[in-house]
């Protein structure tokens, strides 16, 4: 079943990015993308989740429930961690995530109490991830969601995916640490010249 079409998807700045792109994305794989940098892969992220308008061409969204980690986020520094996370799920629409909060932070070893300004480089990741966790989600997309973990929260992360993918659903990873998630992957998508290429892993 399809979750997620491209169909004659281009976005050109001063030249293309994105080429005319044809693809369906299917419920309940797991997908990797990559690239060399600057071929496309965060802007074709940022196409499906309606952040950035294609130069022609569309997106068709079977689901309107999309969980996503970004490479990058501004953080209000003058929030904690807890406060950020709860104005983050008012705008999800969630009330009384409190305890959930609690829970995934205690998952991924990170004092809530800690202003956004004291975080360091993988703390701020972790939030990233607990913001995504914090959606339910049929599809979840990662872009280079390791930046700044340890090991230990690499792997926590691993596992975690795989019970995402265990419970049917669509995943879509930009990574270059392929090695970490080798083992969920079904689809690898190469991002060459504008155009998408698929292989099965």
């Amino acid at each position: 079943m399809k979750i997620i079409n491209l169909i004659n998807l281009s976005k050109s700045y001063r030249n293309p990015v994105i080429n005319n792109i044809s693809y369906s994305f299917i419920k309940g794989k797991t997908y990797l993308l990559v690239g060399e940098n600057g071929s496309g892969k965060t802007t074709l992220i940022k196409l499906i989740m309606g952040f950035i308008s294609p130069t022609s061409g569309k997106i068709e969204k079977l689901t309107k429930s999309i969980s996503y980690v970004p490479d990058n986020l501004s953080f209000p520094d003058f929030l904690n961690v807890n406060e950020f996370l709860i104005n983050l799920g008012n705008i999800y629409g969630l009330n009384n995530i409190s305890d959930e909060i609690t829970d995934l932070a205690n998952d991924w070893e990170l004092d809530c109490s800690l202003k956004l300004s004291e975080l360091s480089k993988g703390m701020r990741q972790k939030v990233l991830i607990i913001q995504a966790f914090l959606k339910a989600g049929d599809v979840y997309i990662f872009d280079e969601p390791l930046n700044g973990l340890d090991k230990k929260m690499q792997e926590l992360l691993s596992k975690k995916i795989k019970v995402l993918k265990n419970e049917g659903k669509t995943i879509i990873i930009i990574s270059h640490q392929i090695n970490i998630f080798s083992s969920l992957i079904d689809v690898i998508l190469e991002i060459k010249d504008g155009k998408l290429y698929e292989r099965v892993n």
